[in-house]
């Protein structure tokens, strides 16, 4: 696959985002999502950051643990 200058930008612009214990891309898809794509989670994450996208992000990583579908 080819990396476009666009895809790095990204890439670069996603490294504002700080690590946690969850984010979207891994309440969205985890290992199922390419590379790429969870980029574009962070992106959309530093993009959009109300405190309620994080308490759904935090809803949805505690049914994704109590349901186990998140494991791998």
């Amino acid at each position: 696959m080819t990396v476009g200058l666009a895809q790095i930008d990204d890439l670069l612009r996603s490294h504002q985002v700080k690590p946690g214990m969850t984010g979207l891309a891994q309440v969205n898809g985890r290992s199922d999502l390419t590379h790429y794509e969870k980029v574009k989670y962070d992106l959309r994450y530093v993009a959009n950051h109300p405190i309620t996208q994080d308490l759904k992000i935090l809803l949805k990583t505690v049914g994704l643990v109590i349901s186990k579908k998140g494991a791998r």
